[in-house]
């Protein structure tokens, strides 16, 4: 029932929507010296690579990451109310390369990039936060990236437009309130490369090349390089692991069983032989001999099951909470794991009973 439990939410955890686009992209971080503008412009020019989305140091994570905070103002906002908000400095094309949708108000334009008042993309769940029917052309204020002798540099925001809440920080936390803002060229470290499709693993390694060949080789491995494919697939590591650890104990105990229930059913049958014998002589045909046998099985395997889902399902409920988004535990979960126990335990009883319901009573009778 475990191993089922922790199957389905790895199942989970990597078949879902992120809200976000992701294939055939990969993320490279570019750090600031003499050659980036040289490595950027190599990369773009890859026959594989579409286009390039520029960040601060946006990646999806099991955390909020170094730049959420819970100074963020707004008018009616309470004083004493001080959600947390993650703020993600990112490129003029982010919401476009990832596929995000903007349901309400527009997306960044270049002139808003130039304009005396920042603007901003926020979330559905920002939204909801500040308790905004109505949040286009609303003001916010942040804590921004520099600092002042007074503390965190301060600036006001203009909210443009609304988008879909993603997954920026993986499936055991809900979705933040999530503000996007623009990012300095200066600033810009995390990329995220769109190759043709395909093409991502000639283009990752194309990619590597080129930070070879302008990065010492010691520093290159260093560097973020990865599918977003497998960064994904990354967060769920730690479960998956534990997967393979339950199933190695899973597979250990059923064996362990197994031959427990084999070595009983056949002292069983040899203790019963003359019983058996008895009841052919009596009549009784080999069939109902077997049912008789097979449901004295059946009725034991079904007093553990009944004894030991409980257990398991309130061992699965407990470790499902530490998720945000998680599988159900359904009832036909239980009814699966019932049926595979019967059948193990009547595929291991059923040479014995079939031999004891077979053989020649008048040689029972003789030999006892």
């Amino acid at each position: 029932m475990s191993a089922l439990a922790f199957w389905r939410q790895v199942r989970f955890m990597q078949t879902s929507d992120w809200g976000i686009q992701t294939k055939n992209t990969i993320q490279v971080g570019v750090m600031g010296g003499p050659n980036k503008k040289v490595i950027l412009e190599e990369i773009k020019q890859l026959a594989t690579v579409e286009e390039i989305c520029p960040t601060e140091l946006f990646t999806v994570s099991n955390e909020a990451g170094p730049f959420s905070q819970n100074n963020v103002n707004w008018e009616g906002r309470q004083p004493d109310y001080r959600p947390f908000f993650q703020t993600v400095d990112v490129g003029l094309n982010f919401a476009s390369f990832f596929g995000l949708e903007i349901i309400q108000g527009r997306d960044f334009t270049e002139a808003d990039w130039k304009t005396d008042v920042a603007k901003t993309l926020i979330n559905e769940e920002a939204a909801r936060v500040m308790q905004l029917t109505d949040p286009i052309g609303q003001k916010i204020e942040i804590d921004l990236d520099y600092y002042t002798p007074e503390g965190p540099g301060r600036g006001t925001m203009e909210i443009i437009g609304v988008f879909r809440d993603f997954h920026g920080i993986g499936l055991k936390q809900p979705i933040m309130p999530m503000i996007l803002k623009s990012v300095s060229s200066w600033r810009e470290t995390i990329y995220y490369v769109r190759s043709t499709p395909g093409t991502e693993t000639e283009t990752l390694q194309s990619i590597r090349s080129i930070l070879e060949e302008y990065i010492e080789e010691s520093q290159v491995s260093k560097i973020p390089l990865i599918t977003m494919t497998d960064l994904l697939n990354k967060l769920s590591q730690p479960e998956q692991d534990l997967l393979k650890l339950f199933l190695t104990v899973s597979l250990l105990c059923i064996l362990i069983a197994v031959f427990g229930i084999y070595s009983v059913s056949q002292r069983e049958t040899q203790r019963r032989r003359k019983e058996i014998a008895i009841r052919k002589t009596a009549g009784a045909k080999t069939r109902e001999i077997m049912v008789m046998f097979i449901r004295e099985y059946l009725i034991i395997t079904l007093a553990a099951c009944a004894g030991a889902f409980p257990l398991a399902g309130l061992f699965m409920h407990r470790w499902l909470q530490g998720f945000a988004y998680r599988i159900s535990i359904s009832w036909w979960m239980f009814a699966v794991v019932s049926l595979v126990v019967a059948v193990i335990v009547l595929l291991t009883i059923f040479s014995q009973v079939n031999r004891a319901s077979n053989q020649n009573p008048a040689e029972v009778v003789k030999s006892e």
